[in-house]
C-alpha cells in the first residue's frame, strides 16, 4: 500500500509541476518600455522561448520591416524584429524560468530570470558582467496605464 500511496503522490507531483511550467504558455507581455509585445512558446526539446510578436513601430522610417541592425553577427542584421527570439533556453525550476536573453536594440545577449507574479505580470532579472537589472513586464492583457 506505500508503494501505490508514493506512486501517486510522484504522479500527481510531476503534473503539478509540469502544468506551473507551462504556466508561461501563450502568455503575451509587454516589454517595459510598451514598444513590443512577446509571446511565450515551448520549444520541441521541452525549453519555453519568446519571440517578438508585436511592435509598436513595425516599420522603419523607408516603410520596411524593422530588422536586427545591432546585431554583432553581420548574417543576422536583415533578419525582421517580428517573430524573432528575444528569450530563449528557459528551463522550469520552483517557479523561476532560467535561460537566455537577446536585446535587439543592442545587440546583446544576458543571462535571465523570469518569474509571474501575483498579478499576471512578468518580473525578469537580467545578469550581464556582473550587473543586475529588474524589470516588470506587463501582461498584454491587462490595460496599459
Amino acid at each position: 500500500m506505500n508503494k501505490l500511496l508514493l506512486f501517486v503522490m510522484v504522479t500527481v507531483c510531476s503534473i503539478a509541476a509540469a502544468q506551473n511550467a507551462d504556466s508561461i504558455l501563450g502568455k503575451q507581455f509587454y516589454r517595459a518600455d510598451k514598444k513590443a509585445i512577446v509571446t511565450f512558446y515551448r520549444q520541441t526539446d521541452s525549453t519555453y522561448c519568446a519571440r517578438t510578436t508585436w511592435l509598436k513601430e513595425p516599420n522603419d522610417k523607408n516603410g520596411k520591416p524593422r530588422t536586427d541592425k545591432y546585431n554583432p553577427s553581420q548574417q543576422l542584421r536583415q533578419r525582421p524584429l517580428i517573430g524573432m527570439n528575444v528569450m530563449y533556453d528557459l528551463t522550469y525550476h520552483q517557479g523561476i524560468y532560467s535561460g537566455i536573453a537577446y536585446h535587439p536594440a543592442h545587440g546583446l545577449t544576458c543571462k535571465v530570470d523570469l518569474q509571474l507574479t501575483r498579478e499576471g505580470n512578468l518580473k525578469i532579472v537580467g545578469y550581464k558582467w556582473g550587473l543586475r537589472k529588474s524589470e516588470i513586464w506587463q501582461n498584454a492583457l491587462n490595460k496599459i496605464e
